[in-house]
């Protein structure tokens, strides 16, 4: 690789080829990278270029020309945007649900919950935290629950309060879970009825099933007081832990406009839009759960969710992509190769014939 400087000095500057490992990179990566690298000198030390007018830094791109023309016809597409989304979640929520009232908006096996139902009980449950529990903006409520209806009820009932929502794993020890309510200052925790027991510490608990089931609340509750409660598209909508493999659990938190634009950026690309049925596959401790949930009930997809321990159970899982004809699917690379190489042997392949997309990460994934 040679480069030339037209500044103040004439001299050439020789660079050898890159030098990789073969562990950690194929040819074709290595040959992209050198092809940036290459584009990146090349800005550096474009002919003509006096040494006032150097670009800084922060100017120069690593993106090539080719890459610009595809982000130039992604931009100019006729893409499907969702004017749906606007700055919060909950408005954009309870903008999807007034648009796609008899829509299924969640299912489980045989329970369905249409946008309308899903929205009644979501207002209804975040009024009760509101009113009767004393949950504002800016606190945490964390939830324990395993996949299931309430779990979307639960989680978009937290983010309808302002609130910020912390999923507890069920599989996680009871140290481990008290810690963390410790660290989030959650003064509740939200559970259903396969995790009312799990916790042996005197905190408060609301069972979701019991409470939206509740013929009192059905009556007394005034769905017009949620007008008073005003969201900020800079507070924290989700409060994620890490592993904790390093040591302490760290908290990662995002805030509403970060998520908002996320799952917006890939409605516009149309990797899941409105017109899809997402399986939800991820557990509550990564935040892919958080993407496949709230993601598809603010563009107003249908969201499928797994029986627990449903994504290891791959007759099941295959059962519920034929029987829900699902669409978009995201899993790490571990458990999806598992999974076709249990469709390949068993001759089931035609499972993901309705599948448009599929996403997968947080692992190496193997291309073959």
């Amino acid at each position: 690789m040679i480069c030339s400087d037209y500044g103040c000095l004439s001299r050439t500057i020789d660079i050898p080829s890159l030098t990789c490992s073969q562990d950690l990179f194929d040819e074709t990566t290595v040959q992209l990278l050198a092809e940036r690298f290459s584009y990146l000198l090349d800005q550096l030390f474009e002919p003509n270029q006096t040494l006032a007018k150097q670009p800084s830094l922060h100017q120069l791109s690593i993106v090539l020309p080719q890459e610009y023309v595809l982000m130039h016809t992604l931009k100019t597409n006729d893409i499907n945007r969702s004017s749906a989304i606007l700055n919060t979640v909950p408005q954009s929520f309870s903008q999807v649900a007034f648009s796609h009232l008899q829509k299924v908006s969640v299912e489980l096996d045989e329970q369905a919950l249409t946008y309308g139902e899903l929205l009644f009980y979501v207002q209804q449950f975040a009024l009760l935290l509101i009113n009767v529990h004393g949950v504002k903006e800016g606190d945490v409520v964390c939830q324990c629950v395993e996949r299931s209806l309430s779990m979307a009820i639960g989680i978009m009932s937290i983010q309808m309060t302002g609130a910020s929502y912390c999923p507890l794993s069920p599989r996680d020890p009871s140290q481990r879970l008290y810690s963390l309510i410790e660290e989030t200052h959650s003064h509740i925790i939200l559970v259903h009825q396969l995790t009312r027991n799990t916790f042996q510490f005197n905190i408060p608990m609301i069972d979701i099933d019991a409470a939206i089931n509740t013929e009192k609340m059905l009556n007394d509750i005034d769905l017009s007081h949620l007008t008073d409660v005003t969201i900020n598209r800079d507070s924290i909508a989700y409060v994620l832990f890490t592993s904790g493999s390093t040591g302490t659990p760290k908290a990662a938190q995002l805030r509403h406009r970060n998520f908002i634009e996320a799952i917006r950026s890939i409605n516009e690309v149309g990797i899941f839009t409105e017109k899809d049925t997402v399986v939800q596959m991820a557990r509550c401790s990564f935040d892919a759960h958080v993407e496949d949930i709230v993601g598809t009930l603010i563009v107003g997809g249908t969201l499928v969710m797994l029986r627990p321990h449903g994504h290891m159970d791959f007759e099941y899982l295959s059962q519920v992509l034929v029987n829900h004809q699902i669409s978009y699917m995201q899993s790490v690379p571990t458990l999806l190769t598992a999974f076709l190489t249990y469709m390949k042997e068993n001759s089931s392949v035609d499972a993901l014939k309705t599948l448009r997309s599929l996403c997968s990460g947080g692992e190496y994934l193997d291309n073959s």
